[in-house]
């Protein structure tokens, strides 16, 4: 996958499975799937794109799949997911959580930056 390739499928993910966050003083993108290859392919799309740091979370719940949680913070990575072409309302999510940097180095919660 190259560039351009990463940063429209990346994009399509974080449209449809993505939460951008300002959650308990953090900024943050948050892709949750249960798809082993689906999840592989973004990790291999984020270092692609530049992304260089990121944690998961696995999470296993009664009858239920295991599921992961990928979650970037960072301003600078989150500039870098900002720029993807985004068609949701994602890309005035990552907007409203990028101006907050400016206002406070700690976010607060706020319904303009919550996202599901």
């Amino acid at each position: 996958m190259n560039y351009e390739q990463a940063a429209w499928w990346l994009a399509g993910i974080i449209d449809g499975e993505g939460c951008v966050s300002c959650s308990g003083g953090a900024r943050e993108l948050t892709i949750t799937n249960t798809d082993g290859k689906i999840l592989s392919r973004v990790r291999g799309a984020l270092i692609i794109l530049g992304v260089d740091d990121w944690y998961e979370h696995w999470e296993e719940l009664p009858n239920r799949k295991p599921c992961c949680r990928i979650c970037v913070t960072g301003r600078k990575r989150l500039e870098i997911l900002a720029r993807l072409p985004l068609q949701s309302d994602k890309k005035e999510k990552f907007a409203s959580l990028l101006a907050s940097y400016k206002r406070s180095p700690v976010c607060t919660d706020s319904p303009a930056t919550q996202s599901a």
